[in-house]
This record gives C-alpha cells, sequence and structure tokens, in this order.
C-alpha cells in the first residue's frame, strides 16, 4: 500500500508531507544529482582538465593514476546514486540500509573534510567544504526522517 492509499482510523488521508514521502524525494533527488557524476566516467580528460582550471584549481596533474582516480571517484558516486534511486522505491524495506547511508554520509563528510583541508587553497577548500556540507546535511535529513518512518516486514 502506498502511502497515497493510506488512510487513518477516521477514514481520513495521512497529510500529504509525511516523513515517508519526505524521505522518498530526498533520497531521490540527491540519488539524481549523484547519478550524474557517472558523464564523468567517460569524459574527455581534456574536459575534465579543463574544468580543474575553470574552478581554479590550476592544472590538472598528469598521470594515469589521477585520471583513475577521478574516473573511479565518479564510477562510485554515480553508483551509490543509482543506490539511493534504488532505496527510495520502498523505503520501510530499506530502513536500516537507509540509515547505514545516512550515518556513513554524517561521519565521513566531515572526515574527508578534515584530511583536504590543509592541502587545498581557498577555491578548493569552498569545493570541498559545499560537498561535505551537502553530506552532512543529507545524512542527517535521513537520519531524522527515516526514525520516523515505522519499518514493514
Amino acid at each position: 500500500m502506498t502511502d497515497q492509499n493510506q488512510t487513518t482510523e477516521m477514514g481520513q488521508h495521512p497529510p500529504a508531507w509525511t516523513a515517508e514521502r519526505l524521505l522518498k524525494i530526498l533520497l531521490r533527488v540527491t540519488g539524481a544529482v549523484m547519478a550524474l557524476a557517472l558523464a564523468a566516467v567517460v569524459m574527455p580528460r581534456s574536459w575534465m582538465a579543463r574544468a580543474h582550471r575553470e574552478l581554479g584549481l590550476g592544472d590538472l596533474p598528469a598521470g594515469m593514476l589521477i585520471e583513475y582516480l577521478a574516473r573511479s571517484v565518479s564510477a562510485l558516486y554515480g553508483a551509490i546514486g543509482v543506490a539511493l534511486w534504488l532505496l527510495a522505491c520502498d523505503v520501510r524495506k530499506h530502513l536500516g540500509a537507509i540509515r547505514f547511508t545516512g550515518a556513513a554520509f554524517v561521519v565521513l563528510a566531515p572526515i574527508a573534510l578534515a584530511v583536504l583541508w590543509p592541502h587545498y587553497g581557498k577555491p578548493g577548500f569552498l569545493y570541498v567544504a559545499a560537498d561535505a556540507s551537502a553530506g552532512i546535511m543529507f545524512g542527517l535529513l535521513a537520519l531524522i526522517l527515516s526514525a520516523k518512518v515505522q519499518r514493514s516486514d
């Protein structure tokens, strides 16, 4: 039964913006944005180098390892995005995985920020800080909303 078809004991429909519905929206929007990273997996290196320069980070270092890591991280972000979209299909069933994902974002985003902060100048730090802040916010919202959803067995 979807949240639109459920009724309360009094026969009334629940509010349109339930925690379950908001959690689904959060997972789908975040998942869709993260899935966009899949484009960078096949992006020409010249585009990566140009984006690196235009972000104020200087020249993209040459080497197979840099390109491998950039494409691998993009693939990982994309895969997480697709996984978030799939979790949104049945949040009650996947509450454990959703809570783990939220907690992982809350814990890992500040660690990444702390590790990378000393190695970047102002432009680089701002991008890392924005990414970490978005990760923390997503994780906290996922944890708060999932705490209000009842698990289905």
